[in-house]
């Protein structure tokens, strides 16, 4: 009887410990589920505006429009840093590791960052700006050169050139013969006359408090 008690005694601690084990991992599974729902869902708004000396100082050594590089973000990634895209895009500004970053890195002579070292917002948005900025060079003297670098910067330099309007003065957006490049390219000019236009507001009434 003595030995059934203590038999009957042992297989109930270790059905304790068991339970104790898997309560313990269900708590650390979903905690860890809970920070990542959070960090999925937060992280692009959270950090939205932390981002903005990155893009200032980004934009300033590519010739661009910080509110351009900012809305090319916003369209892009969401300003969410962890973005992977369906064909390989890293990153907040989408740049592409065989295309983007190597031309990158054989203009600055550097070596190939990693896809790792991609998710960094400094180098992403320094390699997402360059590239936006040469995409501007190679269009500069027409009416819609930020269309055209829009183009050239979601489909190519190849589609651009055939989408580019007959004269320099041309409109761009009926020659995209793709509509997810069209949709593309107008949802970010729209953004970035939202971000312009929030830009001139913060101006005018730091003007205004200044005279104060």
């Amino acid at each position: 009887m003595l030995q059934s008690y203590k038999k009957y005694k042992r297989i109930s601690s270790v059905k304790a410990t068991v339970i104790l084990l898997i309560v313990a991992a269900l708590a650390v599974l979903v905690t860890w589920g809970v920070w990542s729902l959070w960090d999925f869902v937060a992280d692009p708004i959270e950090h939205e505006e932390s981002f903005d000396a990155i893009i200032e100082k980004a934009a300033r050594r590519n010739n661009l429009p910080p509110e351009l590089v900012r809305a090319v973000i916003w369209r892009e990634s969401k300003f969410n840093r962890h973005t992977i895209g369906k064909d390989g895009e890293v990153g907040l500004m989408q740049i592409r590791p065989e295309t983007a970053v190597i031309d990158w890195a054989k203009y600055k002579k550097r070596h190939v960052p990693s896809k790792g070292a991609l998710m960094d917002p400094e180098l992403n948005i320094e390699i997402g700006s360059w590239y936006l900025g040469r995409a501007m060079r190679n269009w500069a003297g027409y009416k819609d050169q930020i269309a055209l670098a829009l183009c050239e910067y979601n489909a190519g330099r190849k589609r651009a050139l055939e989408w580019k309007p007959k004269d320099k003065n041309g409109e761009v957006i009926g020659n995209i013969a793709y509509k997810s490049t069209r949709e593309y390219v107008g949802d970010i000019l729209r953004k970035y006359n939202d971000y312009r236009s929030e830009t001139a507001k913060k101006r005018e009434d730091a003007a205004k408090n200044k005279k104060k």
